[in-house]
């Protein structure tokens, strides 16, 4: 992996305010509270079904007074998804600087990043089911940004590959992908009928890992 690749990360994409200015601490518990009821009621029904008034009922304001926060219901899916899209991305980041093997970056990259995962397990699945909902330029943010995402893993895996710290042979995209297909899963497991602790999860997917391709 290059140099200009390796800096090269992500800018994270904050999502927009409704209004500019400071908000008061309890305007912005508010919002949080707005924002976390958002998640679990299209966690539980789905997006589509989710209705505005249901949320705001939920949170105890009247439908007129989720606009001081929101302008459309959209808004609330793009600051979920948003949560768990820059904080995977700043872990890119933070991991692309480091001064450290392949082996023991791709090892604290599948830490990280299933902890967050586990942390954060519902706005995930939220992300990856009903991502395709948001508008098609708010949808290019977060596929543009995915791209580099995926970008740094093939990057750590070709360096692993090519210092002789990975296994040879495989596909550097194809193996960046089942590995970062198996992480995103883990946020489904720990809802399984018989749920897993996040530490016997990651533990678990550290072994198939490195036991697959570091050697």
């Amino acid at each position: 992996m290059t140099a200009e690749r390796r800096t090269a990360t992500a800018r994270t994409t904050r999502a927009p305010r409704p209004r500019s200015g400071a908000r008061t601490s309890i305007g912005r518990d508010r919002e949080e509270q707005l924002i976390e009821v958002a998640a679990r009621i299209f966690h539980e029904q789905g997006y589509e079904a989710a209705s505005l008034q249901e949320i705001a009922d939920e949170v105890g304001l009247l439908k007129g007074s989720l606009y001081y926060y929101i302008k459309t219901k959209e808004d609330l899916l793009w600051r979920i998804v948003m949560r768990p899209h820059v904080a995977a991305m700043a872990l890119v980041e933070e991991c692309s600087t480091m001064e450290a093997s392949p082996a023991e970056r791709l090892s604290w990259f599948i830490t990280a990043y299933a902890n967050m995962l586990a942390k954060d397990k519902i706005f995930v699945t939220v992300y990856l089911s009903e991502l395709d909902r948001l508008s098609p330029d708010r949808l290019k943010i977060i596929r543009r940004e995915r791209d580099r995402f995926i970008t740094f893993m093939v990057d750590l895996i070709e360096e692993g590959q090519r210092s002789g710290a990975f296994r040879a042979g495989g596909n550097a995209e194809v193996l960046a992908l089942a590995i970062l297909g198996m992480l995103n899963a883990s946020a489904r497991w720990y809802g399984a009928r018989r749920p897993h602790s996040p530490e016997t999860v990651i533990e678990s997917i550290l072994l198939l890992v490195s036991s697959g391709i570091i050697l």
